[in-house]
């Protein structure tokens, strides 16, 4: 942007963006996502950026460390897809900006290096499905945005074939799903259009997020590593990986998640189950991700896969929120 708005609109944008990183944020993610990123963006000169506030949220972020390559979205329980496409490819991203040259940047490469050492090849299956669980499912493929970040930042975290071979069978897995509307758009839903599915911030646009995975794209085909790297099948694996501070096995998720957002429409179902898989249970079965129940009376109304339901009067059925 600032090549395209003429002095007086590179002078009206960087003093927009000096006001708006004085407001405070969610406390999560949100503070990579805005702060942190304006204020890499007036690092070359336009602004008058104070660098201490920035220096405290990269340092909030931080505290947000579990240990074990794995982050909580802020302070709170939820352990789902936020982590990879929030927590770890913000930070991946920024210390590859060229803010890594102040100190701030400096903690927030060394963080990114550190969130690299994750578990995170254990949600893929060696054709690239990922397990379908938590909030915005209808990002899709942005569950695989870590591979592309990973080749963005020069942080090899697995051997580059092998990261790259993550990354393409996962967008080879979703390009086989009917993702697109008739006018080509990419609808709201998992495995195919499922507006039930959508969170209430959800819009026509949402889906987008998950042009993440395509971050590869912006950097020359051979002019890295990763880059000149060629794609290599997923390792051999120990058929359990148990991640205590995910609450997650291999292949399977623990549920109990929902929280303070349970009143959101379907968060019971995508967040509570007892276990989510990547593949489905029957080879006959569409991976669709999750099922929202129509309604809260009657058993056969139910979306109760993976979960224990329980009623005192045989309509009503509750199961774990």
């Amino acid at each position: 942007m600032w090549d395209t708005h003429g002095a007086r609109g590179t002078d009206n944008l960087a003093a927009w963006l000096l006001h708006a990183m004085t407001r405070e944020t969610a406390d999560n993610n949100w503070r990579f996502l805005f702060p942190c990123w304006w204020g890499s963006a007036l690092r070359p000169g336009r602004g008058a950026l104070r660098p201490g506030p920035n220096h405290a949220r990269l340092e909030r972020l931080e505290s947000f460390a579990l240990g074990g390559g794995w982050y909580g979205d802020g302070p709170t329980a939820q352990r789902d897809y936020y982590v990879p496409f929030a927590m770890h490819f913000y930070g991946l991203v920024y210390a590859a900006l060229p803010a890594t040259a102040t100190p701030a940047g400096r903690s927030a490469c060394a963080g990114g290096r550190r969130r690299s050492r994750s578990t995170f090849q254990h949600w893929f299956t060696s054709d690239g499905a990922a397990v379908p669980f938590g909030r915005s499912l209808t990002y899709r493929f942005a569950q695989g945005a870590f591979w592309g970040a990973l080749g963005f930042a020069g942080v090899e975290a697995l051997p580059w074939g092998e990261v790259r071979g993550h990354l393409m069978r996962h967008l080879r897995w979703w390009l086989r799903r009917p993702l697109r509307d008739a006018s080509g758009l990419l609808t709201l839903g998992y495995g195919y259009a499922q507006p039930a599915l959508a969170e209430q911030y959800n819009a026509p646009g949402s889906p987008y997020w998950a042009m993440k995975a395509f971050l590869p794209l912006a950097l020359t085909a051979t002019a890295t590593p990763s880059g000149r790297a060629g794609e290599e099948p997923a390792r051999e694996l120990p058929e359990t990986s148990v991640q205590r501070r995910g609450r997650c096995r291999a292949d399977a998720v623990r549920g109990g998640q929902a929280g303070r957002h349970a009143e959101r429409r379907g968060s019971t179902t995508r967040g509570c189950g007892t276990a989510r898989r990547s593949t489905p249970s029957s080879p006959t079965r569409r991976p669709s991700g999750s099922a929202c129940p129509p309604v809260r009376v009657g058993l056969e109304q139910g979306a109760l896969d993976s979960t224990l339901a329980l009623s005192d009067d045989g309509t009503h059925w509750r199961p774990c929120e």
